[in-house]
């Protein structure tokens, strides 16, 4: 009976665990198709998160195409404005006087200055161009009958009013109308007529501090090699100096001196003795004397994006960039006023006045990274794509958006900073926590 008992009892156990087993096993099952379905759904959310990001990648491009085709129909429109504009002069330094006309004092002025008799079918229109100015004076603008006649005045004046109070020259239609042609004749603007033609390959220089900064010298100062080093984009005071780019490369430390608050962004430049930045949070411009460790001028940025409002594509608190080229110092940004395109700004470089704004049609948050060559304004495709290109140009002196595609080697990923450095014709550049250059290859704008 025991040994019956015993069998009929292993017999259940085994009934038991066998129910138990497949249990389970079926519970397993679950398990795994539970799994399964957890791995299917996330690589159909991948799958659909990687078509989002290419649609988007897709209508930034159309909306890229849309602007340029906007700005090109301007240079139709402007090109018939400068059509227009191509029999007029503008001069500056003629009085105005109640009681005498300006076609009167502008044919005295042509007879005793210029030695040339003007007739009445010579002239067709003169009008005052500006409101007038402290000593007296009031620039006009003369409509001549005949392209010839206007451009034998203008041989003329080159020779005959060098050292005189007048200043006569060609009015050249751009866009933005007298202040433009002001700019360009008063501060040289015109005196560069380069463009970008290629952009070599990246010089590694050194691998330091965080994937984002800014690295830089002087850039209006040929004697001065010293190298500033601003690691991160925010919160940070302590700026690094190094007597040479040998040095930095070297690691030869040569100290450091903390500005007075925490800067915004990798948009920092040196210019003549001074250093630019923005403090952090805000659009207070400040000019900075490193050597003595003082402020030297503060100046909001009216109307500027800040605290990532209009930043460069990786963002960092990139809104406002300082750049320098061949004319001076400028500020690139963004303004809601101007739907959020990069707005060009020259600054004085001692008072950080703003002397002459130039609004474009590109979305700054398109942008990777900026920067200022001859006048015209260069700018990134992607900051984080290895092969890219300079997409977008923006040329001051004629208010003419291109598209010159221009190829550029982001070797390590992340372009966190770009700026040009007319001295030396050379981009300097942050790339993934490496500090790079890149050679400049420029071409006359003529023989393009």
């Amino acid at each position: 009976m025991r040994n019956a008992s015993g069998s009929t009892l292993a017999y259940s156990l085994l009934v038991i665990g066998l129910g138990i087993l497949g249990f389970i096993i079926h519970e397993q099952k679950d398990d795994l198709r539970v799994i399964h379905t957890i791995a299917a759904v996330t690589k159909e959310l991948e799958n659909n998160q990687n078509q989002l990001v290419k649609q988007y990648d897709q209508l930034i491009e159309v909306a890229n195409k849309i602007a340029l085709n906007v700005e090109e129909d301007h240079n139709i429109i402007t090109d018939s404005h400068e059509y227009l504009h191509r029999k007029n002069v503008r001069i500056r330094g003629l009085p105005e006087i109640e009681g005498r006309s300006l076609i009167d004092m502008f044919r005295e002025l042509a007879s005793k200055k210029l030695g040339l008799v003007l007739e009445d079918f010579d002239i067709d229109l003169a009008q005052w161009a500006g409101p007038s100015l402290q000593d007296g004076t009031r620039p006009a603008v003369i409509t001549f009958g005949q392209y010839a006649m206007k451009q034998k005045v203008l041989e003329k004046a080159r020779l005959k009013l060098r050292d005189s109070p007048y200043v006569l020259f060609e009015d050249l239609f751009v866009g933005n109308g007298e202040n433009l042609t002001e700019l360009a004749h008063q501060r040289g603007v015109d005196a560069c007529y380069k463009h970008i033609s290629k952009i070599s390959a990246p010089s590694l220089h050194k691998t330091s501090g965080m994937p984002f900064g800014a690295w830089f010298n002087d850039m209006g100062n040929s004697s001065d090699k010293t190298v500033f080093f601003m690691d991160h984009y925010f919160k940070e005071r302590n700026v690094k100096i190094f007597d040479s780019t040998e040095d930095f490369t070297k690691d030869n430390f040569a100290g450091s001196f903390l500005i007075p608050l925490r800067w915004a962004g990798t948009g920092h430049v040196a210019y003549k003795g001074s250093l630019y930045f923005t403090k952090y949070n805000t659009t207070t411009m400040y000019r900075y004397d490193w050597m003595n460790r003082k402020v030297l001028t503060s100046r909001e940025l009216l109307g500027a994006g800040f605290a990532n409002q209009a930043a460069y594509q990786w963002r960092g608190s990139t809104d406002i960039d300082f750049a320098v080229d061949e004319n001076g110092l400028w500020v690139i940004y963004a303004t809601e006023a101007n739907n959020w395109n990069i707005v060009l700004s020259k600054l004085n470089e001692e008072t950080l006045e703003i002397k002459e704004t130039f609004n474009t049609g590109w979305k700054k948050q398109w942008s990777a990274n900026a920067f200022m060559l001859c006048g015209t304004l260069y700018v990134l495709k992607k900051y984080d794509d290895k092969q890219t290109f300079i997409h977008y140009s923006y040329d001051t002196k004629s208010g003419r958006a291109s598209r010159p595609m221009i190829p550029f080697s982001n070797k390590f990923g992340w372009n966190a900073y770009l700026a040009y450095n007319p001295l030396e014709q050379r981009l300097y550049a942050w790339d993934n926590g490496n500090q790079v250059t890149y050679e400049v290859t420029l071409s006359d704008e003529t023989s393009s």
